[in-house]
């Protein structure tokens, strides 16, 4: 009597591709080759058989996760093949804090980040526009004469590149322009070497300095908006001189 022992190579490891995915996401991984009964485990030793065919769909995954994949054919296991699937994490958008600024001065100087993402693009619920472009980070942003009057305007940054867009906002509040009244024009007799200011600031600020276009000096300082001006010679061989009051709040 006669029986044949048959002696089968040792399979060769599952050919499986690493995949990637976004955060909270799934992956079906798939053992193309060289077939037999395929095993999924979640650990290279003692781990837990998630599977026995040659598909695997993952759960929910947050975090990059190695799988291990082996085969068995005519009774012989393979080595293993470990597969990763890498897990993008969600972009980290920051559009920056709010900001508040004079209706009169009206230009904001953005500093958005993305962080997770190729890039951003600002959007805004008023008109105004973004230069140089409306995909800098650090844009500028001029706000439509609208956006002023209402008062604020909110800016919107999305992340872009990268899984499901994030998005930040911040906040852009106006101030009423400043309200400025040097007061009204003097006229001193020749030989008299000061002048009493009564200007006033209103609006959005409160607070002045005063600056003149010849050489005298202010007195107390020139930010009291009622202060006194002392005409230098020049001043008073020039036969005039013009004083500016302006807001500085």
């Amino acid at each position: 009597d006669t029986m044949l022992v048959t002696i089968h190579p040792i399979p060769t490891a599952p050919v499986v591709l690493d995949t990637t995915i976004c955060s909270g996401g799934i992956a079906t991984l798939n053992a193309t080759a060289p077939g037999g009964t395929y095993q999924w485990y979640d650990a290279a030793s003692g781990g837990t058989l998630l599977a026995t065919n040659a598909s695997y769909t993952t759960p929910v995954l947050s975090a990059s996760t190695p799988y291990y994949v082996q085969t068995t054919i005519f009774g012989c296991t393979s080595p293993q093949t470990i597969v990763t699937v890498t897990v993008t994490p969600p972009a980290i958008v920051n559009a920056g804090t709010d900001q508040t600024v004079c209706g009169n001065n009206s230009t904001i100087t953005l500093a958005g980040t993305v962080t997770n993402g190729i890039g951003g693009v600002w959007t805004s619920t008023g008109t105004g526009t973004f230069s140089p472009n409306d995909s800098s980070l650090t844009a500028s942003y001029t706000p439509g004469a609208a956006e002023i009057t209402v008062g604020n305007v909110k800016l919107i940054l999305t992340s872009y590149g990268n899984c499901t867009p994030v998005t930040d906002t911040m906040v852009v509040t106006f101030t009423p322009k400043p309200l400025v009244n040097a007061g009204v024009n003097q006229f001193i007799c020749k030989g008299t070497t000061t002048a009493i200011l009564n200007g006033s600031v209103s609006g959005g600020s409160s607070s002045g300095i005063w600056t003149t276009l010849g050489s005298g000096t202010f007195s107390l300082n020139d930010t009291v908006l009622n202060a006194t001006y002392h005409l230098s010679t020049a001043d008073t061989t020039a036969g005039s001189v013009k004083l500016i009051l302006t807001s500085t709040n």
